[in-house]
């Protein structure tokens, strides 16, 4: 429980989908949404909406994890 706390009903189920290993594109094409819409919901958007990486940390985590595996990977 505590890995999905502060999170909406929707952010926890896309929490729980990546967690099982889902890919964003996957999570997307189930929910009917773009990938950027997912993009969005986890990094927040414009609109002062800071997104799941604002409201919970081990969603911040996996998220800098994430984005610093890219970055390693694009040397």
């Amino acid at each position: 429980e505590r890995l999905f706390v502060n999170l909406t009903p929707i952010e926890r189920e896309t929490w729980r989908k990546i967690l099982g290993a889902r890919t964003i594109a996957s999570i997307a094409k189930e929910e009917g949404v773009s990938r950027s819409a997912i993009y969005a919901r986890i990094e927040g958007n414009g609109k002062g909406q800071g997104g799941m990486i604002a409201k919970n940390f081990w969603v911040l985590l996996w998220w800098l994890m994430r984005r610093g595996a890219d970055r390693q990977t694009k040397r």
